[in-house]
């Protein structure tokens, strides 16, 4: 079952489903939660603050063996679940009882690697709930066991481990939707370099926007990079483009016409000398077009409603656009990447060197030789391909 369905089927135990749209070649389903929810990175058996690039040494003294992975994966869950005590008092509503996180909802990503998938799927279910019941997460539920590849943070890891609680029974009111960083105070470290947190506590009087996105709608003609880096990136996809088409045809394919034709009329018939240089289209475009043509192709024109789109974090924040959110309001992030030993710095980096600094509750993950993304229009593999929760205002 693809991912993007398990996590809605979670969400609707919660939430009421709204409508459905499609903005920008993009399915995007609406949910209004009935209650706060907080929603978990994916957690690993390794430290949760750590180096980004990641640092395999950080990861030598664990124990990898399967049990030891379960074990400190659904303990993470719970730690940081038992952490929204320490955010009560920034919260406009009161958590009266920690009831709710008897309750957890669970995804387990279970890699391939070492004794196999099945091997290891084994392990998970037949200890995984006793595990969580010593916890005092005896009303946990798995929403589904999905094989992987390898794991972004360090290829001996075969498990990573998604949560999420729903607050019920704690009424938030009518306030303003908001989303609160939660962090694991004891082990919070500001050294490192984190692209995701441990969690988000989502609450007030919003929808959830949920939907899974690639590089580019699968309808779409536009030309697709072949390289990982350049589908996450925005400028180096758009050079790509316009040096491979439009400027080499405009080179190769006119030179002739050009000196024979628009040339010579440019330089004898008089444009240049009677309107373009001294009337002023130069100087009108000069002066008056970063004010005007510039930021009209660089904000809704040829530039983002074009060959633009390609680029997977500009097609991200124009559907968020489109439904009146932003960036700063995406709360789940999850990375399918099907060649993750090739493009896991662009996944993990891009999105920072762009300026989108807000970390997600994310998980990074190489996919499973049987799970491939299918590719684009023109044949390139699609190389990224995110499940996205954000919060949205509500219609109207």
């Amino acid at each position: 079952m693809a991912w993007h369905v398990l996590l809605r089927n979670g969400l609707c135990k919660f939430c009421t489903p709204m409508e459905a749209s499609v903005v920008r070649g993009v399915h995007v389903e609406r949910l209004r939660p009935r209650c706060p929810a907080l929603f978990l990175s994916g957690a690993t058996p390794g430290p949760f603050y750590h180096s980004h690039p990641h640092v395999p040494s950080e990861f030598d003294h664990l124990d990898f063996s399967m049990e030891a992975q379960v074990k400190a994966n659904i303990s993470t869950i719970d730690k940081i679940g038992r952490s929204v005590a320490d955010y009560v008092d920034e919260l406009p509503f009161a958590v009266a009882s920690m009831e709710w996180l008897r309750s957890p909802q669970i995804l387990h990503w279970v890699s391939g690697n070492a004794g196999g998938f099945e091997a290891n799927r084994r392990v998970v279910e037949e200890i995984g709930p006793a595990v969580s019941k010593d916890l005092g997460m005896d009303k946990l539920e798995t929403l589904g066991v999905v094989e992987v590849g390898d794991n972004v943070s360090d290829r001996r890891f075969l498990l990573e481990t998604f949560g999420m609680f729903a607050l019920e029974g704690i009424s938030q009111g009518f306030v303003p939707g908001r989303s609160l960083r939660i962090d694991i105070k004891d082990e919070f470290d500001p050294k490192f370099f984190m692209p995701y947190v441990p969690g988000y506590l989502v609450y007030g009087q919003s929808d959830l926007a949920i939907f899974s996105i690639k590089a580019a709608p699968d309808e779409s003609r536009c030309k697709v990079p072949s390289d990982g880096a350049l589908q996450v990136r925005r400028m180096d996809g758009w050079v790509d483009g316009w040096a491979g088409g439009w400027l080499d045809g405009w080179m190769d394919g006119g030179m002739d016409g050009r000196r024979d034709g628009w040339m010579d009329g440019w330089m004898d018939g008089g444009w240049m000398d009677d309107g373009w240089m001294d009337g002023g289209w130069t100087e009108g475009w000069m002066d008056g077009g970063m004010d005007g043509w510039m930021d009209g192709w660089m904000e809704d024109g040829w530039m983002m409603d074009g060959w633009m789109d390609g680029m997977l974090c500009d097609e991200l924040l124009q559907v968020l656009d489109s439904l009146g959110s932003s960036f700063d309001d995406v709360i789940v992030g999850w990375a399918r990447v099907p060649f993750l030993n090739e493009d896991e710095e662009a996944v993990l980096m891009t999105r920072s060197r762009k300026g989108l600094t807000r970390p997600l509750a994310e998980s990074v993950l190489g996919l499973a030789a049987s799970d491939r993304l299918g590719n684009a229009s023109d044949g390139v593999p699609w190389r990224l391909e995110y499940v996205i929760v954000a919060q949205i205002p509500h219609p109207g």
